[in-house]
């Protein structure tokens, strides 16, 4: 069996499928920890499935006020992602409630858990996709996959790109996140994981050749990207005494496909269902099956699912 992509979903399955020989192909020269997000769960699925233990806290999100309530998830949603849609940001009513956070090497527990090979530099291509064994589990983009597969109806897929500012900051251990929906501010959301601060900026116009040339200028100089983590600590109301408060491990991470957007629901259905009868191509994860608001959670119980179409031959693509 072959999975395409060492990313979360792809090593999750890696580590599920325990009951037969698994290569997994990775584009990338190393391990893609493109995750510079808060790696937090709902439950303890994930971690149980992977058998690593996940840290239970309590969490609290809110909505930084700008107008109201109905306007300021709209503004969120035009800010992130460039439509006026209602969006996760809706649950930010400052409620506490629990929380599992990854360990911070996640992605590196989760690859020495895979039973098979990860091959590195080994990008899917026809001639490739082509010639190997089946069954394949692609984690690799929808839009990718249509085109490597010659898929004839292919829609517009639209999506945002973006960049995370990370650091870790002294006397502070929270579980925290503020999204902030004046338009005027470049940051859409900053949280707080213990000690260490994400803060999420999306790019709606910018494609992703600009938008990696930006990360790079501002981890080359690491003045200005210190101003801009500075600048948005005050949403956290983490200044003391007009002082600011130590920051350290700063650095500026590009994250490809910051919000994906949806496409209509019975061909997304239409397409994953004709990949995995007509190739032995199964979609898992939110890019390849493009849920703009998939969970990690959810992608343990897909994993499953895979599981019992490729025993039984049958596939009601309903579940997806």
């Amino acid at each position: 069996m072959i999975i395409l992509g060492a990313g979360m979903a792809g090593l999750l399955a890696g580590c599920m499928i325990r009951d037969e020989k698994v290569s997994i192909w990775e584009a990338a020269p190393k391990l893609p920890n493109n995750h510079s997000a808060v790696l937090r769960f709902r439950s303890s699925i994930v971690g149980d499935a992977l058998d690593i233990e996940f840290k239970k806290v309590k969490m609290m999100k809110c909505m930084h006020p700008w107008r109201n309530s109905v306007a300021d998830n709209l503004a969120y949603s035009l800010k992130t992602n460039g439509t006026a849609t209602l969006r996760s940001s809706i649950s930010a009513d400052a409620s506490i409630t629990e929380r599992y956070i990854a360990p911070a090497n996640m992605i590196e527990l989760m690859a020495n858990r895979n039973k098979g090979d990860i091959y590195f530099q080994h990008e899917a291509i026809p001639q490739t996709i082509s010639s190997v064994n089946r069954p394949i589990i692609s984690t690799i983009p929808m839009p990718f996959m249509m085109k490597l597969l010659d898929y004839k109806n292919v829609p517009e897929f639209n999506y945002v790109n973006g960049y995370n500012i990370n650091f870790e900051i002294e006397n502070v251990d929270a579980y925290v996140s503020v999204y902030i929906p004046d338009p005027m501010v470049q940051t859409n959301r900053i949280s707080i994981t213990g000690n260490r601060v994400t803060i999420e900026r999306s790019c709606p116009n910018m494609d992703a050749a600009q938008l990696s040339k930006e990360v790079e200028l501002l981890n080359k100089y690491e003045k200005e990207l210190r101003n801009q983590a500075l600048g948005d600590i005050s949403f956290l109301g983490l200044e003391q005494a007009n002082a600011m408060p130590a920051i350290s491990k700063l650095s500026a991470s590009m994250q490809r496909y910051s919000k994906i957007l949806p496409i209509n629901e019975n061909e997304r259905k239409r397409f994953i269902l004709w990949a995995s009868e007509k190739h032995g191509v199964y979609s898992l994860g939110r890019f390849a099956t493009w849920r703009p608001n998939l969970l990690l959670d959810d992608v343990v119980n897909d994993v499953r699912v895979i599981r019992r179409i490729m025993k039984n031959g049958s596939y009601d693509y309903r579940i997806k």
